[in-house]
């Protein structure tokens, strides 16, 4: 399970209008998705709780983060170049490296997600980081969807605080820049990967295939795999990839609805997924599932005749199940 958690982890995204008075200023979410992804700037952030790290961004997506704490993260490091994505750990030396990140950022993409699926609502002004910045609430189309508010900077659209809200508007989490300076381009060799002597990376996750669709990596797999027939409404297929932990060969889907992103793991019913300690049994009713809450995600296992399932992400209940019975209708 910590090894599934870890495959989440660096899978992972991230991944973040009637206009009102931002129209007077240009402000947009095409505006903002753009300036996330081509703006070059230095700046240190914050994330709710004790984490802080420096951060380093470049046209096209590439990015540098170097944790400055808790102590236990001090000094790891994630590098996306456009091509690859490497996350270093000092502490055991090991080196993770799966595709780029930058090619799934596509900002016409997530701009048409969106708008469809939230309502953008401006609102006042204040000072983040020195910088004059106006909020901007996403707030679901759609019931049971989580909502985010962001303040996006006046000179250049970029979010300098994001919070993560549920559904009665209580904030669950937050990131926020604590300084920032906005640069030309960005310094050389700052999206290089330049290891510590006497390191010794391992790799717990081995990816042997990605793309955009099943057909790209099928020839990877030695299961029968499908989507499920019916999807979360609003979400849509970003990428797949397959990899191997422990000798388990598995496929991850992730789906994203322009702003919140689901992961869909599947592998052979030879492999079941072992339920986490918090997890309850969950009637889906061709199957028993177990399912565990908490506040950055819900996980959902399940096991059809051929497949073993595990879907992680912000989707209420309900319909995670409706997306595992489905799972039951196909001929798999």
């Amino acid at each position: 399970m910590k090894s599934m958690r870890k495959a989440v982890l660096l899978a992972g995204l991230s991944l973040f209008l009637s206009f009102s008075p931002a129209e007077a200023t240009g402000l947009s979410i095409g505006g903002m998705l753009r300036a996330e992804m081509n703006l070059s700037y230095t700046g240190t952030k914050r994330l709710a709780g004790q984490t802080k790290f420096l951060v380093q961004h470049g046209p096209g997506g590439k990015v540098r983060i170097e944790y400055l704490s808790p102590p236990k993260m001090k000094g790891e490091l994630v590098i996306d170049n456009g091509q690859a994505r490497w996350y270093f750990s000092p502490g055991n030396g090991q080196l993770d490296i799966s595709p780029s990140e930058s090619s799934l950022r596509a900002p016409a993409f997530f701009e048409r997600l969106l708008l469809a699926n939230y309502r953008p609502v401006f609102g006042k002004d204040s000072v983040i980081a020195g910088r004059k910045v106006r909020c901007l609430d996403l707030v679901p189309r759609r019931s049971g969807r989580f909502r985010r508010r962001l303040w996006l900077d006046l000179a250049t659209q970029l979010p300098l605080r994001v919070e993560r809200r549920n559904q009665k508007g209580k904030m669950l989490d937050f990131s926020e820049f604590t300084a920032i300076e906005f640069h030309p381009m960005p310094r050389a060799g700052a999206f290089d990967l330049v290891l510590p002597s006497r390191s010794h990376p391992t790799t717990v996750v081995g990816r042997i295939a990605y793309g955009k669709s099943l057909s790209e990596v099928r020839a990877s797999i030695d299961f029968p795999a499908e989507l499920p027939a019916i999807l979360p409404s609003g979400y849509e297929v970003l990428d797949v990839q397959v990899f191997d932990v422990k000798k388990v060969r598995s496929l991850h889907w992730r789906l994203t609805d322009g702003m919140n992103t689901l992961s869909l793991f599947v592998a052979s019913s030879r492999h079941r997924t072992p339920p986490s300690r918090e997890a309850k049994v969950f009637d889906l009713g061709p199957a028993d599932a177990f399912f565990a809450s908490r506040d950055n995600a819900n996980m959902l296992t399940w096991t059809t005749p051929t497949n073993s399932y595990t879907l992680v992400g912000l989707l209420p209940k309900a319909a995670m199940k409706r997306v595992a019975v489905s799972t039951f209708l196909r001929k798999n």
